[in-house]
């Protein structure tokens, strides 16, 4: 059920009526670090279920991250078959301004020294494949210090159509 439908007085309210109302957070309850790693890699913790043919809101929040010296961070997402949209996202680029991107999709690859965090909002479309919006990062550049996306960092969805 979209959020944007009705909920009358005297309703129901099951489960599904408030996941469309609340949206579904993935959270990180521990820090998860890379070294020495170029190629994207699921994050164990940020990734959330998607409905078929549907409409999302998305938000994401990298917090407490380490950029790994010179190795910094580089991410983009995993949608299912078909899904489109775009999402704007401010961040402390590999050069070290912070800037407002706009990342022109969600396979889109974009670097980060994230130390001052990331932040991302967008929109996304999902076709006739249900799936997963998966976060995917890795060191930007090799680096045998840790890049490390930390506790405290989350994605969120709330359908909206």
């Amino acid at each position: 059920m979209p959020a944007t439908s009705p909920v009358y007085a005297g309703a129901r309210v099951t489960a599904a009526v408030l996941a469309a109302a609340v949206g579904v957070t993935a959270w990180k309850a521990s820090p998860t670090s890379l070294t020495s790693n170029t190629t994207l890699t699921a994050d164990p913790d940020l990734v959330v279920p998607l409905a078929a043919n549907a409409t999302y809101q998305v938000q994401m929040v990298l917090s407490n991250c380490a950029g790994g010296g010179s190795g910094a961070l580089k991410y983009n997402f995993a949608v299912p078959a078909g899904a489109s949209g775009d999402y704007t996202v401010v961040q402390n680029s590999t050069g070290g301004t912070v800037g407002i991107f706009d990342a022109g999709g969600w396979a889109s690859v974009l670097a980060s020294n994230c130390n001052a965090g990331v932040m991302l909002n967008g929109f996304l479309f999902t076709a006739a494949a249900a799936g997963s919006l998966q976060f995917m990062w890795a060191q930007n550049s090799s680096s045998g210090t840790a890049t490390t996306v930390g506790m405290g960092s989350f994605l969120w969805v709330r359908r909206v159509a």
